[in-house]
């Protein structure tokens, strides 16, 4: 029996349960991949983050958010709308499966038409984990367990702090406007006493640094849920990236890219540029030369002379699908050379 799409009338707009029947992977690390088959042969993989071209990425392994098994032996893995809104009806998926164990299933799931949201989703961050459940009583009341925090499992792997696209806590604003008053309040106190002890001739009393902010996903959903600006959003994404909190870079980095930003282009095409990619310095599982293109071309055609030397590199490599990209490649370096950018004069032999 092949697997499928099934969605109960409790679930939210977008929940809905992959059906698995005797599925021997261990469901406490299941993942899942899709494809969806070309015409003119090959595939191409779904990747839920990248929410302007969710269908270009290399294949990419997501967990779900539970793990259900149902009386008649199925597993039923829980997805939300971050992942099935791009997944259409009546159209034929590759599925992937795999576990810790390294034991992959291949298989087939046809799209169903399912009660999704009415606007799009922001993007897929995670759970990373979830957590394998008692047996079912009956498929129309299944338990559903929420992921446990990853780092109980895997120490050295970076912590999410809510599940994908989980709405902005009470808790979570407030722990940003905390930091921000106490951060606040220690500078008033600091000034303070060294006006005070300055008045009485006494020496300034030395100042302890104040604790940066945390940086955390959770921080960063909680800035984009003010509807903060494109600058701010950048800067943000920039103090989470350098604090190795890539989850939350990427999404402010792409919400600032998304708003126009030119300096996020450039970093949102180095998290995907082959010749920049590191899993030490991005959140991708992979590189992506047309992801790449796409973000430089962006900044390329505001007349930025980095964004054009770094899109016609990323297209004279050759790893792009675009057949004439080594003859752009010539024309964008051409132009960041003009601008006396001295890579691209390198690369131009000049």
């Amino acid at each position: 029996m092949l697997p499928t799409l099934l969605q109960r009338d409790d679930m939210p707009a977008g929940d809905a349960f992959l059906r698995c029947p005797g599925l021997e992977l261990d469901p406490a690390d299941i993942e899942i991949s899709f494809a969806e088959p070309l015409a003119s042969g090959g595939q191409r993989y779904l990747d839920p983050r990248d929410t302007q071209n969710p269908w270009a990425g290399a294949e990419f392994w997501m967990r779900p958010i539970s793990v259900t098994d149902a009386p008649d032996g199925a597993v039923l893995l829980r997805l939300d709308q971050t992942v099935t809104y791009y997944l259409k009806p009546n159209r034929p998926y590759l599925l992937g499966l795999r576990d810790a164990s390294g034991a992959v299933v291949r298989g087939h799931v046809l799209g169903t038409a399912l009660r999704l949201p009415s606007s799009p989703p922001a993007g897929w961050v995670g759970p990373l984990l979830a957590t394998p459940l008692p047996q079912e009583q009956g498929l129309e009341e299944p338990t559903v367990v929420p992921p446990q925090p990853l780092a109980s499992v895997l120490p050295e792997a970076p912590k999410l702090e809510a599940a994908p696209n989980a709405p902005v806590t009470t808790q979570e604003k407030s722990s940003v406007l905390l930091y921000a008053a106490l951060g606040l309040l220690g500078v008033i106190m600091a000034g303070g006493a060294w006006w005070f002890l300055q008045g009485r001739g006494g020496e300034p009393v030395a100042q302890t640094a104040a604790q940066p902010a945390p940086r955390t996903l959770a921080v960063a959903r909680a800035a984009l849920a003010e509807n903060i600006n494109a600058e701010t959003s950048r800067t943000l994404g920039e103090a989470h990236l350098a604090a190795k909190d890539f989850d939350g870079a990427f999404l402010l980095l792409r919400a600032a890219a998304e708003k126009g930003d030119l300096t996020a282009h450039l970093a949102m095409g180095s998290f995907y540029d082959p010749a920049s990619w590191s899993k030490d310095s991005s959140p991708l599982p992979s590189p992506n030369a047309d992801q790449a293109a796409h973000w430089f071309r962006k900044a390329a055609e505001k007349g930025d002379a980095e964004g054009q030397y770094r899109l016609g590199m990323v297209l004279k490599s050759g790893k792009t699908e675009q057949a004439d990209g080594p003859e752009q490649a010539a024309s964008w370096l051409t132009k960041a050379a003009a601008q006396g950018h001295a890579k691209a004069r390198e690369a131009l032999g000049q």
